[in-house]
C-alpha cells in the first residue's frame, strides 16, 4: 500500500524543517 500524498509532504515538509534548522545551526556555528 502507498501512503498518501498529504502523509507524504507533511513528513517531507517535517524534513526540510529539520534540515533549515540544521543549517542554520552550522551557519552560526561557522560565523563564530
Amino acid at each position: 500500500c502507498s501512503v498518501s500524498k498529504a502523509e507524504r509532504h507533511k513528513s517531507l515538509t517535517q524534513a526540510g524543517l529539520i534540515l533549515t534548522a540544521d543549517q542554520l545551526v552550522t551557519a552560526a556555528e561557522v560565523t563564530r
